[in-house]
């Protein structure tokens, strides 16, 4: 009997001193550091869309690189339904048929084409997305910090990141800049029903991810040191 007295004690101490060591931990961090859970993987990107209705010739796939101003395809405007279009650029002259000339469609920055999304039949209408491009040479994190805590994110603040493909380690980074508009990444929307959500404000930091193969879009969670 009174073993097992012992014992219930003794499991009650363990607990105590867990719960203890759980709320020391807690306030550590929370006196400390700003974390984050809502964080991806990200880089500048570039969405192309066709401007007109017409039939397309496209030159490029995913996985494919380019360079700003590249031509990666051509659109063919359809009599009738013909439109200027300032993001695509005018190539040749109308030939002696009477034919509209193709237009050109470039890629307006530098990078890896993503998603390249032409549609099968070649006939595209106008406000298609045709491709995204990326310039995976700037990759960073994008992290989401609750509207409560942005006022103690500053510039040039150190961050820890880790990433969700690669636990266990700890890469290093630093705030670059605050985004300028609040948002929910999760739901999208500001209420719901009458009843206020948590915003988010993008925290857009610098990473240093040495030699390891960090790929857009991977998961990831920061906390950012407050001094």
């Amino acid at each position: 009997m009174k073993r097992r007295s012992f014992l219930w004690g003794l499991i009650l101490v363990l607990f105590l001193l867990a719960g203890i060591g759980g709320g020391i931990y807690y306030g550590y961090q929370q006196q400390n550091y700003i974390a984050s859970d809502i964080a991806q993987v990200k880089a500048p990107t570039a969405t192309i869309t066709a401007e007109t209705t017409g039939k397309l010739d496209w030159k490029v796939h995913s996985g494919d690189v380019v360079q700003a101003d590249e031509v990666i395809g051509s659109l063919s405007p359809i009599p009738s339904l013909t439109a200027p279009s300032p993001l695509l650029s005018t190539s040749g002259a109308s030939d002696l048929s009477g034919k509209s000339p193709a237009r050109e469609i470039k890629s307006p920055i530098s990078g890896t084409i993503l998603e390249s999304l032409p549609p099968a039949k070649r006939i595209t209408a106008g406000g298609m997305p045709l491709a995204i491009v990326a310039d995976l040479s700037d990759l960073h994190i994008v992290a989401y910090v609750d509207e409560s805590n942005i006022a103690g994110v500053k510039k040039g603040q150190q961050v820890d990141i880790h990433l969700d493909a690669e636990p266990g380690i700890t890469f290093k980074g630093k705030v670059d800049r605050i985004g300028d508009r609040a948002g929910n990444p999760e739901s999208g929307r500001a209420t719901t029903g009458g009843t206020k959500e948590v915003q988010r404000v993008p925290v857009y930091i610098e990473a240093d991810f040495q030699d390891h193969e960090v790929v857009y879009g991977m998961n990831a969670a920061v906390k950012i040191h407050k001094s």
